[in-house]
């Protein structure tokens, strides 16, 4: 290792020397220096990392930002020293601030230590200097790849493609769309979510992102122009560089207030601050543009680093590496302390890949060198060499680290989830890439990328993807028979991304879902019940089914109480019912009624759970139940149990119900299908103008209820009942109007229906939905197409479609009123209601008897109509009426 610059406070950690600045390169005297695989400066301290994963640091350790137990005070640690309190872990990378250090290690832990006066180093400890190094506890859910420290802030890049940020915002450097003094707990960078990120870079005060097709965002502090966006504005989001999205850059470098980029080509932009020379264009203007360094053009450059105000450039085919911007603490390695506005060599000991050196080395062992890494920050700089006879390409950062990346679905891994077995056990690292990959949209969009460099510059006309190889991909992982991860796969890669699919492919999933949950509640009942035989040495019973023994008469009661009693994991069995005297079994048809006339009884007003508005005859929980919150819990689990049956329910609760389950805002216009009248005149004060709206309304913060027959007055907030509606504030009642009707006043009994809802049928498929989709497949929808249900009808055992009987039958169907055809499909499918699919899914059938005598009879488990051939249309619609009258109980036929 050679080192050069300011060694003031021990930063190049070269010992007892007296000189304050390293004019040249020397050579670091230091017994693991050629172990060493990366460093880190900060503003007056540096970490190295060795290739055993061990951290020694060097320099100022005012704030602690050494990581080991020495005087924070005494003038300098001029010599490397371990970082004991990193002893224990294999560190991968490592990163500095001014007067913070940061530190990563091979499962994806975070350390932070040093100055914490900003919350730069995430941990909440409530202490303002951490000196030995502590796991950022707030990041345990996460995998790190990358780290980057800004001067008083961080940024770590997860392997599912999150950018979390944390310290000093004040000019926005975090990119969370605000501007705060701090912030001391990680936080995502939303608005790059999707985005395959493939580096993150800090300046002193603004951040970089680079996505793997070449997209530049920059964030933070621009008062220099240092993020190259054609301006001097500050950005609290981050904003693409679209004058560099064709120049396939590959990395990005920032100092204090310029940045550099990297292209794939090799070479080298810079923007920002110019007042040292810093940007290399000869002058020392600042750019607010991206603009080519014209004395590097014509080399490639493989390596660029920035320190404070001064850069370095690295030509391997020269061997040399170029200096510019300032040089007061012999930073540029030049022998002098001027400035530099264009590349200068730096004048090292190392050789060309021709031989030629151009400073003898001081020792005479060392003649053969050549230059593998160089490295740079504050005021000073290194230089990592090997023996040329090592044979080794040098660093190029063009080149990115695979174990530095975020996650890629690849056709070669998808392959080797095809050799476990359909209900082999899948390991553990299987399982978190699965979680990881497909849960992320930035995994997939880094994945099936064109070769090379085909997916740079990405438009809506080219977007970079290897359509056949994705497609290829997919079609393995069709075929993967694991149980286990086909599961994992269909609730990750596709339920996070709702807006793939419209309403029937959403229900088709759920379905799907809810199919193979309840296989796997009956098989592992199977299991349970060979399991216990094996143990009892006798036959033990147990039910694939969830069996629920009600009466008629005590509906409301026998259910509860069946439902009261049921294992959690019973819930997932398919549901049947047996009304108790009666002979019928459930295909389905059973089911049907009892949820209708056990819902019926529910939401009669003799229990008081539900309260019925006149004008819309719409429910709503009641204020002032007469059965505890349990009840509610119940009747939560018997619509769960109707949507996880497929079977439809008339429960006539409002569209505010499911966006409340799926975690919509419910509003003003939500109110209007409980009481239009209410909704009419809160909207009216909200469009009321005047400045006498207290005298014309009389409003205060306060609402009237009626509890068994005696008004009680409610406050909407504190001390409302004498707080006036006027104009400033009408929008603020109206807000806490509402939400009192749907959230305040009910929120117990809401909490628990909730709550038993979700215990049967929550999960990631259902989150899929909108509400007004999870509406229509819960109490179905009167959307009627007659003719439709012509059309998907089939007949089976000497029927078809021509028969006079067919012909009589649909004619007398369409002549019915609108009342008579809904009691049909009462007496056919068990509800009046169809499907959110529409008629096209009811899938009837008819099947012919032989004696006309005996009226229709319907089959509702299957939706299956044996209709005798009846002579005459006449004699048809005489005796269908009287058959759609019938429309409870069940015999057998």
């Amino acid at each position: 290792m050679y080192a050069w610059g300011s060694t003031i406070h021990g930063e190049l950690g070269l010992g007892g020397i007296e000189e304050e600045h390293i004019l040249t390169p020397r050579m670091l005297e230091w017994y693991l220096a050629n172990k060493v695989i990366g460093c880190a400066l900060g503003d007056n301290h540096t970490l190295f990392l060795t290739n055993e994963g061990k951290v020694y640091s060097c320099g100022n350790n005012d704030y602690g930002q050494l990581g080991h137990d020495q005087p924070r005070k005494r003038p300098r640690m001029s010599l490397f020293k371990l970082v004991a309190g990193l002893d224990a872990y294999n560190i991968t990378h490592v990163a500095c601030g001014a007067t913070h250090s940061a530190a990563l290690n091979q499962w994806g832990q975070v350390f932070s230590w040093g100055s914490d006066f900003h919350g730069q180093l995430g941990l909440q400890l409530g202490e303002n200097i951490q000196p030995v190094p502590k796991i950022v506890r707030t990041l345990a859910s996460q995998h790190v790849v990358q780290l980057a420290c800004g001067q008083r802030h961080t940024i770590a890049l997860a392997n599912n493609g999150d950018i979390l940020a944390w310290g000093a915002n004040n000019f926005g450097q975090l990119g969370l769309g605000v501007s705060s003094s701090s912030e001391t707990v990680p936080k995502p960078v939303i608005s790059l979510r999707g985005i395959p990120i493939v580096l993150i870079t800090c300046g002193a005060n603004h951040t970089f992102a680079l996505s793997k097709s070449g997209a530049v965002y920059g964030w933070g502090k621009n008062t220099k122009g240092q993020l190259g966006l054609n301006d001097t504005q500050n950005k609290i989001y981050p904003t693409q560089l679209r004058t560099l999205r064709n120049l396939r850059v590959r990395y990005i470098a920032c100092g204090e207030e310029f940045s550099v980029f990297l292209t794939l080509d090799g070479g080298v932009f810079t923007c920002g601050a110019g007042m040292y020379g810093q940007l290399g264009h000869g002058n020392n203007s600042n750019e607010i543009l991206p603009k080519q360094v014209i004395e590097l053009m014509g080399s490639t450059i493989t390596q660029i680093v920035c320190g404070r105000q001064h850069c370095l450039s690295f030509v391997p085919s020269r061997g040399r590496v170029y200096s510019f911007g300032i040089g007061g603490s012999g930073q540029l390695g030049v022998r002098k302390t001027n400035s530099a506005c264009t590349p200068q060599v730096v004048l090292g000991p190392w050789i060309s890949p021709g031989g030629s050196c151009l400073v003898p080395p001081d020792n005479k062992d060392d003649h053969n060198l050549v230059i593998h890494r160089i490295f740079a920050g504050g005021d000073h700089c290194f230089v990592s060499v090997i023996p040329q006879d090592r044979k080794v390409p040098p660093y190029d950062c063009r080149d990115h680290d695979p174990q530095k990346q975020i996650l890629t679905i690849t056709n070669s891994y998808v392959r080797t989830l095809l050799r476990i077995l359909p209900s082999g056990q899948v390991d553990q690292e299987v399982i978190s890439f699965l979680e990881t990959a497909f849960k992320s949209l930035s995994c997939l969009n880094a994945s099936f990328l064109l070769e090379d460099d085909k997916h740079y510059y990405c438009t809506s006309k080219h977007h970079g993807v290897d359509v056949k190889l994705a497609e290829q991909t997919f079609d393995v992982i069709a075929t993967i028979e694991n149980e286990t991860i086909q599961t994992l796969i269909r609730t990750l890669f596709l339920c996070n991304y709702p807006f793939l699919f419209d309403t029937h492919a959403k229900l088709k999933l759920l379905e799907t879902d809810q199919s193979l949950q309840m296989q796997n509640a009956m098989q592992s009942a199977a299991h349970q019940a060979v399991v216990a035989a094996m143990v009892s040495q006798g036959r033990v019973s147990i039910n694939q089914f969830l069996m629920l023994n009600v009466t008629r008469e005590h509906i409301v009661e026998d259910t509860l109480r069946e439902l009261s009693t049921v294992n959690p994991n019973d819930l997932k069995k398919p549901l049947k019912i047996k009304f108790c005297g009666e002979e019928a079994e459930d295909a389905g048809g059973v089911t049907k009624e009892f949820f209708m006339l056990l819902l019926r009884e529910i939401l009669d007003p003799k229990y008081g759970m539900f309260k019925e508005y006149e004008e819309t005859q719409a429910i709503w929980f009641s204020e002032s139940p007469l059965e505890e919150s349990s009840v509610y819990f119940l009747i939560g689990m018997i619509c769960g149990l109707a949507i996880y049956n497929f079977t439809i329910i008339d429960i006539p609760f409002p569209l505010a119900l499911y966006k409340k389950l799926l975690h919509e805002p419910v509003g003003l216009k939500d109110l209007y299908e409980l009481s239009p009248f209410t909704a009419n005149s809160l909207k009216s004060v909200l469009e009321y103008d005047q400045d006498d709206l207290e005298d014309v309304f009389g409003l205060t913060f306060d609402i009237n209820r009626d509890f068994y027959g005696k008004v009680i007055t409610m406050e909407l907030k504190p001390n409302g009942s004498n707080i006036p509606v006027v104009q400033e504030n009408k929008k603020e009642y109206v807000s806490l109007y509402v939400d009192y009707i749907f959230r305040r006043s009910v929120e117990c009994q809401y909490n628990a229906f909730r709550d038993g809802f979700m215990k049967v049928c929550g999960g990631r498929v259902l989150l899929l939905f909108h509400s007004h989709e999870l509406m229509a497949i819960v109490v179905g929808n009167e959307d009627y197409d007659w003719h439709v249900l012509e059309e998907v009808a089939e007949y089976k055992n000497g029927y078809k479609s021509s028969d006079p009987t067919i012909r009589y039958f649909w004619e007398v169907l369409h002549e019915m009123s609108l009342e008579d055809k809904k009691k049909f499909l009462m007496f056919l499918t068990g509800t009046y209601r169809i499907p959110i699919q529409g008629m096209k899914a009811m899938k009837i059938s008819i099947q012919p008897t032989t004696d006309d005598k005996f009226l229709p009879v319907a089959h509702t488990c299957f939706n299956l109509l044996d209709l005798p051939r009846y002579k005459t249309k006449e004699r048809l619609r005489y005796k269908l009426m009287q058959a759609i009258q019938q429309t409870q109980g069940f015999s057998l036929v």
